[in-house]
């Protein structure tokens, strides 16, 4: 479906096409379309095919995972046994995972990965992994989640398990859902994308490649801001319009 939608839009001759993909091997074979039909291409939150797009913007989602697990670090003293929600089959997913890992190695060596469910990703599935890693270890005191529908879901399991307080959950994204989670006491917090910042930046640089025809620094890295109780009802989501954006180097 996303093919044909790309290949209607390289018909119809728009001037620039930007793609936030689902699926990175598929999303491959699109952005070498664009690419070949002489239109700008534009990848948002993907790494599917960047070296050859003429721009990519994104959360630098390395950070988001070693925000994430730094706030679920702290919230469990720096000890303990933690399960991960992860899917290892999506780079940026695994950009997070990489972030957490290094978060783990510097800090909290003390912290014991106990089980990892790779591939689940909506709230109901993981709500029926994380019963079940509870039934197995009623011990468990942590979470991490790679994005935060599976900290919507593990949140609902801990709390049908009347484990609220004992087990700390953190996500990734920022989202509305586990913001109201953080502010009642059921999660730890989320490292938040800057999706208005994304647009903004997005945007001003979508017209500088329309008219020059490329940019000099394409690749671009937003920062993420942990949200937790102290912050998560202060007005966060311009916060990224006031921090540098980190330009990366993709190898050709």
């Amino acid at each position: 479906r996303e093919l044909s939608i790309v290949e209607d839009c390289i018909t119809q001759g728009y001037d620039v096409i930007i793609l936030t993909p689902i699926d990175y091997e598929g999303s491959c074979t699109a952005v070498q379309k664009i690419v070949d039909a002489g239109i700008p291409c534009i990848l948002v939150e993907s790494t599917a095919n960047m070296e050859i797009a003429d721009m990519t913007i994104m959360a630098d989602n390395f950070e988001a995972g070693y925000l994430a697990m730094e706030g679920l670090g702290e919230a469990m003293g720096g000890e303990g046994k933690m399960v991960v929600f992860q899917n290892s089959t999506n780079p940026v997913a695994s950009q997070r995972a990489a972030g957490r890992d290094a978060c783990l190695e510097e800090k909290y060596p003390n912290i014991q990965i106990v089980n990892i469910e790779d591939g689940a990703h909506t709230v109901d599935k993981c709500f029926e992994v994380m019963s079940n890693f509870l039934i197995a270890d009623p011990d468990i005191t942590g979470a991490w989640c790679f994005q935060d529908p599976n900290a919507q879901g593990v949140a609902s399991a801990v709390k049908t398990a009347g484990l609220v307080g004992q087990v700390k959950i953190v996500g990734v994204d920022g989202s509305q859902e586990v913001c109201e989670l953080i502010k009642a006491g059921e999660a730890v917090g989320t490292a938040a994308q800057m999706v208005s910042t994304i647009n903004k930046v997005l945007v001003e640089n979508m017209y500088r490649l329309v008219e020059n025809g490329k940019l000099e620094q394409p690749n671009m890295e937003i920062p993420c801001l942990f949200i937790g109780s102290e912050n998560v009802d202060d007005d966060w989501v311009n916060w990224a319009d006031t921090q540098p954006v980190k330009y990366v180097e993709i190898k050709k």
